[in-house]
């Protein structure tokens, strides 16, 4: 539902399962300018997949690192973990 969802908006998303962790790719990034101005809004769209999704997320590639894509390993919380939140900071 959420590669649907970040397709609808530009991202031209697909997910796939893997055991018990999804993989998310998405293949175009549609925030790339405001991206390169403020690099911030990776590490905002990271937390907001996590929280959403309430989820481990971890990025794999990076448009902006020079990737094809971006790609997110997600996998669920651990029962025992306490989860932190990590907020969007300026800078």
């Amino acid at each position: 539902m959420l590669a649907r969802i970040l397709t609808e908006d530009g991202f031209l998303a697909e997910s796939e399962a893997q055991g018990d962790e999804f993989i998310l790719t998405e293949h175009n990034c549609a925030v790339n300018k405001v991206a390169q101005q403020f690099h911030q809004m990776c590490q905002c769209e990271l937390t907001l997949i996590s929280e959403l999704l309430g989820a481990d997320v971890e990025r794999r590639q990076h448009i902006m690192g020079g990737d094809s894509c971006c790609s997110y390993v997600i996998r669920p919380l651990a029962p025992a973990r306490k989860r932190s939140r990590t907020r969007c900071r300026n800078g």
